[in-house]
């Protein structure tokens, strides 16, 4: 080899530059055989920087794709492999069908492969070892497992050592496995771990881990125990993805949601470009969604909930489903009275994701959770900064009850009642209500809650919690007002049904009260005010909002 190399290269000293194209060319090839890849590069470079022209010859951009695919420059193989010329080369075929295993395109290698089958006989044994494993590999990952087996039987015996013998024994487990012969696929996988060859042993242990988890000769845990070994032993290709893919799909079995999303989104830093990277992305996405959309989160701690979304945020998606998302979790949060993280998620939303009236609708959820906090300054800014000229009527109201009763709780009272005038509605009529008794405005609070009640004074239903307050609030605002007939009317109503509730002795003090500054009138007086009636109207609220979910198209006619 030596002398052939010194005489060549003598060749090409000797002569002009054109003329040493012909010795050059000799000596790539004698190069490429020799798989001194980047040599034989060197040479084709040259020879090409001397006569361009000479480049277009597809005997030497096969030889220069050969070279490239054998260095891992995978594009720049493609290039070369895939011109015009060789396009019905058998060589070249089946040097395309290793060059589409490299990139795990199983399908096209597969294809390749079966059309350049023959070829394969012509080339050292070393190489027809690397052309018969790389189909070996495709025809498993195509489920040709004839294809498998006639190619792993034609495997040269005296290339059956050392790494290549270690990674013939993964694929004879792989094809028993896929053939059900567990046990032969057991033994194979064993012979490759005791092997000591560390990328074989790595495959072979992630092999080995899912099927035995499948046929349940061990536990959940025990196959995360081994696959978690792979995933830290061997580093930086195909496998460690499919084992921590493997990983985070056990754990979320196990409930470690934040351990499978943690899994998956190292393994996307760390190789954005691997195809399997896709899957993952896939695999996130559909576990956060299962998660805060479809009601697994709900099993969750609501912090340990928070916190999750917080972290993995990004993954929430554009349009409708996340939005719906984040509504389910500001739910969650409202329902156990974390009512700041429910209004951060919630102020998100409206500031940076929503427009129209998916905002007005939102931002009317937010301004409820601001009036739950005791916040109204807050939830009437906030009201006041999603404003819009058109909106669903249903959406419209309820924005203008919550602004109301916001105006109310800050002691705007007369505010509060100018923007309800002109609506009749139970929701308004209530609102009003108690902006007239929080106003002290107390003849209309008294016909205002009286006409809350209805005919609840009719009938043998009892009267409910509400409606007693409602009944004790009426009487005081007609004493208070010194309404003595409308007092009279009102006593003479719902006294048979206030005499049996545990409100019988106050309501008496109350109607027949002669001294309004009376210590019983004054404490019943001062009990009744203390009452808080924003938890009921939060509760009402929440209800008519889950019905305007998606806001409608009709405009606000009132």
């Amino acid at each position: 080899f030596e002398g052939r190399v010194s005489g060549l290269e003598t060749l090409i000293a000797a002569n002009p530059q054109k003329k040493s194209i012909a010795p050059r060319l000799e000596l790539a090839r004698l190069y490429l055989a020799n798989q001194l890849n980047a040599e034989a590069l060197g040479q084709l470079r040259r020879i090409g920087e001397i006569d361009p022209e000479v480049m277009s010859d597809p005997i030497l951009n096969a030889m220069r794709g050969v070279a490239n695919l054998l260095m891992g420059r995978l594009n720049e193989a493609r290039a070369d492999l895939s011109v015009h010329g060789l396009s019905q080369d058998t060589d070249a075929t089946l040097w395309r069908g290793l060059l589409e295993a490299e990139v795990k395109n199983w399908r096209q290698a597969q294809v390749n492969f079966n059309k350049a089958e023959r070829a394969i006989r012509a080339y050292p044994d070393a190489i027809q070892a690397r052309f018969r494993i790389a189909a070996v590999r495709a025809a498993i990952e195509t489920n040709d497992l004839g294809a498998a087996e006639y190619n792993l039987n034609l495997i040269p015996k005296g290339e059956a050592s050392g790494k290549t013998a270690a990674e013939i024994m993964v694929l004879r487990g792989r094809l028993a496995q896929a053939l059900g012969r567990s046990d032969d696929a057991r033994t194979a996988y064993e012979a490759a771990i005791s092997s000591g060859e560390r990328k074989a042993e790595a495959e072979a242990s992630y092999n080995l881990a899912l099927m035995a988890l499948k046929q349940g000769r061990i536990s959940e845990e025990q196959a995360i125990a081994r696959l978690e070994s792979v995933a830290m032993t061997w580093r930086g290709d195909d496998l460690e993805l499919k084992a921590m893919r493997q990983l985070a799909a056990l754990y979320n079995r196990q409930a470690q949601h934040r351990r499978a999303l943690e899994t998956m989104r190292a393994a996307i830093e760390t190789y954005p470009d691997k195809k399997i990277t896709q899957l993952l992305q896939d695999d996130m996405a559909e576990l956060f969604t299962a998660l805060f959309l479809h009601g697994g989160a709900d099993k969750l701690d609501p912090v340990e909930a928070l916190g999750l979304y917080y972290d993995f945020r990004a993954l929430t998606p554009v349009g409708r489903k996340g939005d719906e998302m984040i509504r389910k979790l500001a739910d969650r949060l409202i329902n156990v009275d974390l009512l700041q993280q429910a209004a951060e998620i919630l102020d998100h939303q409206v500031n940076k994701r929503l427009i129209g009236a998916a905002r007005a609708q939102v931002a009317a959820k937010l301004a409820m959770v601001h009036l739950m906090d005791r916040k109204p300054a807050r939830a009437l800014r906030i009201l006041r900064q999603t404003r819009q000229a058109v909106l669903p009527r249903v959406l419209s109201r309820q924005r203008v009850l919550l602004e109301a009763r916001a105006l109310s709780e800050l002691g705007r009272t007369q505010t509060a009642i100018g923007l309800l005038a002109n609506r009749d509605s139970l929701d308004a009529l209530k609102v009003r209500a108690e902006a007239y008794w929080k106003g002290k405005n107390w003849q209309e609070a008294g016909e205002a809650f009286e006409k809350i009640l209805g005919d609840a004074w009719k009938g043998k239903a009892p009267l409910d919690k509400t409606e007693r307050l409602n009944v004790m609030r009426a009487a005081i605002s007609y004493a208070l007002a010194d309404d003595r007939l409308g007092l009279e009317r009102f006593r003479k109503k719902y006294l048979t049904k206030m005499s049996k509730t545990p409100n019988a002795k106050g309501f008496s003090v109350i109607t027949h009260a002669v001294d309004r500054q009376g210590i019983a009138f004054r404490n019943l007086a001062k009990e009744i005010a203390s009452v808080d009636t924003l938890e009921s109207f939060v509760a009402d609220f929440r209800k008519s909002l889950e019905t305007t979910r998606t806001a409608a198209s009709a405009p606000n006619a009132n």
